[in-house]
């Protein structure tokens, strides 16, 4: 498992609740499936199987990457 804590200002730590939810929402749609936890539930959990192609890999890795791109241009 790898999880990564979304924050809105890495120098305020501020969490990113909301957009924790949005990321896991929209990678669900584009059939990505991801966890959420934390305390302050912003962190997001990325358990693949471990027979997961590097293709698959770098799948779901693009698709993460593309969907916080919009959420951080405001984009949803």
């Amino acid at each position: 498992m790898v999880g990564v804590e979304l924050v809105k200002n890495q120098k305020t730590k501020i969490p990113a609740t909301e957009e924790t939810s949005i990321l896991k929402e929209s990678m669900r749609k584009q059939g990505v499936l991801i966890g959420t936890g934390g305390v302050k539930a912003c962190v997001v959990r990325f358990q693949p199987p471990l027979i997961i192609t590097l293709e698959e890999l770098d799948h779901a890795v693009g698709v993460m990457d593309e969907e916080l791109k919009k959420i951080e241009n405001g984009v949803n």
